[in-house]
């Protein structure tokens, strides 16, 4: 949404509580409209010429093309060839595509090509793709034998 005011309007001018309130009534009511049950999701894109320090938690999907240095937490994550996240994600679904070092619980990790991941993956499924680079371990529930531990861990370096 973009905004235009003419030259010299408004001014010096101060604005009334009223006003203000009717402005921020807007922006709550356009922001509104992004939400799931508007049928768009809610996405935000950190674009490759940001850096991050520190933590970042969003509640829909986000698209990382940025460097992060902390940890990730969202309802899904992408990260783009550009992106490199150094700390834990947590999310329901990871695609990466870029570099990560960190812990990663997801319900579903997908490691395409072209990704290099030196992290330990707790994931209900997994997906790691020819010409990705993977180090570290694997942590599985195991739903299938009851008495078996409930999780077993598989170290694994594929690359």
């Amino acid at each position: 949404m973009q905004f235009k005011r003419k030259i010299g309007e408004d001014r010096g001018q101060q604005h009334s509580p009223e006003r203000q309130a009717a402005t921020v009534s807007v922006l709550h009511h356009a922001s509104a409209n992004l939400r799931p049950d508007a049928g768009l999701p809610p996405r935000a894109v950190l674009d490759a010429a940001m850096k991050i320090v520190g933590s970042l938690q969003a509640d829909g999907d986000v698209q990382v093309d940025a460097k992060i240095d902390g940890d990730v937490r969202c309802r899904q994550l992408t990260i783009g060839k550009c992106g490199m996240i150094s700390g834990d994600i947590t999310a329901e679904e990871v695609v990466i595509r870029g570099t990560v070092k960190g812990a990663i619980r997801a319900s579903r990790v997908i490691i395409q090509h072209g990704a290099h991941v030196q992290s330990d993956i707790s994931p209900d499924k997994l997906s790691i793709e020819e010409g990705s680079y993977f180090k570290g371990t694997i942590i599985q529930k195991d739903r299938e034998e009851p008495d078996a531990s409930p999780e077993t861990a598989i170290p694994l370096k594929v690359g």
